[in-house]
């Protein structure tokens, strides 16, 4: 089941706006739409998104400028940038600015719907790994600081009571073996 997303999605064309909320919306995901970079700058940064989605070519502030800025201003949401004018100058420039992915439009739902499933998915895995890594982290310092976990203290006390030997003594024999 996919996840639920909160998106943000910002063109400069009301009904590419429509038509890609209400294809969000249908397929289970909240959209909020913008029709310019300066409100989707103020929008990012006051609440969270999971996904942001922008046109690249807009009056006034283009996509190009609003990643950067988005970038600078910290906000760590995913971005994915689309046009219609698309080139391969464009897309190189835009993954180099740090979007995850470039899309040409006219984009079909299942393409931009998929998109957006990696996108999340992607997000969640990097999400694992810091949490991973961080509990990593915790534990080797727990262990250099001295400070025994109960599994190495149960370890140790087996250990000094010999019992492992008898264990190995008696699967040797030949009746440990029958």
């Amino acid at each position: 089941m996919p996840q639920k997303a909160h998106l943000l999605i910002v063109d400069d064309e009301a009904n590419t706006l429509a038509s890609l909320s209400r294809a969000f919306r249908l397929a289970g995901h909240e959209a909020t739409v913008s029709d310019n970079a300066v409100k989707a700058l103020d929008l990012a940064k006051s609440q969270p998104f999971d996904l942001i989605l922008s046109d690249v070519v807009m009056p006034g502030k283009d996509g190009l400028s609003l990643l950067e800025d988005l970038k600078a201003q910290g906000v760590t949401a995913p971005v994915v940038m689309m046009s219609g004018q698309a080139h391969i100058d464009m897309a190189v420039k835009a993954t180099r600015l740090g979007a995850l992915d470039f899309l040409e439009k006219p984009i079909s739902t299942d393409k931009l719907l998929l998109t957006v499933e990696n996108a999340l998915r992607l997000q969640r895995l990097e999400s694992e790994n810091r949490q991973l890594r961080s509990r990593t982290q915790r534990g080797e310092q727990g262990a250099k600081s001295g400070a025994a976990p109960e599994r190495s203290r149960r370890r140790d006390r087996v250990r000094r009571s010999g019992w492992t030997r008898r264990v190995r003594h008696w699967l040797a024999s030949p009746q440990g073996l029958s």
